[in-house]
């Protein structure tokens, strides 16, 4: 759960800016050329209260699918017990919900995969989550001008140092987001909030507040980092992240 202005700004997009770089000005995307460095009129609220808007609206979208999906697991579990407590996850593929990673043998997968597509609404609220963080964490992020027009695409800043860049994120977005493990992290994360906050988790109904940042670990995307040599020379390096793996070339 973001708790503090300080704590949004660590996690907005940024871009490493190019000081050799100069271009004309641009009165459209509000771009001044100062003679040596391009800058951006980015606006730093506007840009603060979009992100916080998208996440919010991340969250709530996770809420309408997560809410659905659990009745329609408690009534599959009442048509064939002890399904829902094997292995198992759930992913969208071409438009319908698609069983993967299951420990179920084959009549059990097909069984399953079948009554989950029998709410078709499902599926609908499963595209309209993944739809909106491919928004929030490409096509919407980036720095924003007083009026909250998008300036540019952003990147987003790495524990450690460097920075991921998810352009393209809507090609890979249906087989990365798997629903079961997304909806345990994000439960396990609010239960936890909970207890630090001395609340039992279950006096009150699930929340789902940091869903839109706990999918980011389940994102294909482009990793940068820089390294310094022994002579003060930077040498970049560019990876893969593949879900909770990262790999670099």
């Amino acid at each position: 759960m973001i708790h503090d202005l300080a704590t949004v700004s660590s996690l907005l997009p940024l871009k490493i800016p190019n000081p050799t770089k100069t271009e004309p000005a641009n009165k459209e995307t509000s771009v001044i050329d100062t003679g040596y460095v391009r800058e951006v009129r980015s606006d730093a609220g506007a840009s603060v209260h979009a992100y916080l808007n998208d996440m919010t609206h991340t969250s709530s979208v996770f809420a309408d699918f997560a809410e659905r999906f659990t009745k329609h697991l408690e009534h599959i579990d009442s048509l064939r017990q002890g399904v829902i407590d094997k292995t198992f996850d759930v992913v969208v593929e071409n438009g319908s919900l698609r069983v993967v990673d299951s420990r179920l043998d084959s009549e059990s997968t097909a069984w399953l995969e079948r009554e989950l597509n029998t709410d078709p609404e499902l599926a609908s609220l499963a595209k309209a989550f993944n739809a909106q963080v491919v928004k929030v964490y490409d096509t919407g992020s980036g720095s924003r001008d007083a009026e909250g027009k998008q300036l540019e695409h952003g990147t987003f800043p790495m524990e450690g140092g460097g920075e991921i860049d998810y352009a393209g994120l809507a090609s890979t977005i249906d087989a990365s987001v798997k629903f079961v493990s997304l909806l345990r992290d994000v439960s396990s994360a609010n239960r936890a909030a909970d207890s630090m906050r001395g609340i039992d988790p279950d006096s009150h109904e699930p929340e789902y507040f940091d869903a839109g940042l706990i999918v980011q670990r389940y994102l294909q995307g482009t990793i940068t980092s820089y390294e310094k040599r022994a002579d003060g020379s930077l040498v970049t390096r560019t990876g893969v992240s593949h879900s909770r793996m990262r790999m670099f070339t």
